[in-house]
């Protein structure tokens, strides 16, 4: 498997691989690409490509697109960005000022 992440989020992703591996994935499953935008199109257009997920909130049209043009199975997951886990002790109207307005 081949995981380009965002160009703005490489370290997350190698984090991520990392805790794959020490689950026990063996080496060679998961790929990291880190790069920009324009090798993501390129992952997307090659022809070995078969079943692609992306998770994108610009360029899903694009990707949309090409993969249609190659009869390629895709999934495109469309939401915002920088999502967050919140563990029971989080400080919500502290953490989260604008989900949590205090009462006038």
């Amino acid at each position: 498997m081949v995981f380009k992440p965002a160009p703005e989020t490489p370290l997350d992703a190698l984090r991520l691989a990392e805790l794959f591996e020490e689950a026990g994935l063996p080496r060679g499953v998961l790929s990291v690409v880190p790069a920009g935008r324009e090798v993501g199109e390129h992952l997307v257009s090659h022809p070995t490509r078969q079943d692609l997920v992306h998770r994108i909130d610009r360029g899903g049209k694009t990707i949309g697109g090409i993969c249609g043009s190659q009869l390629k199975r895709f999934s495109l997951e469309l939401g915002g960005k920088s999502a967050a886990i919140l563990l029971d002790d989080v400080n919500l109207p502290r953490r989260c000022p604008c989900c949590c307005p205090t009462p006038s």
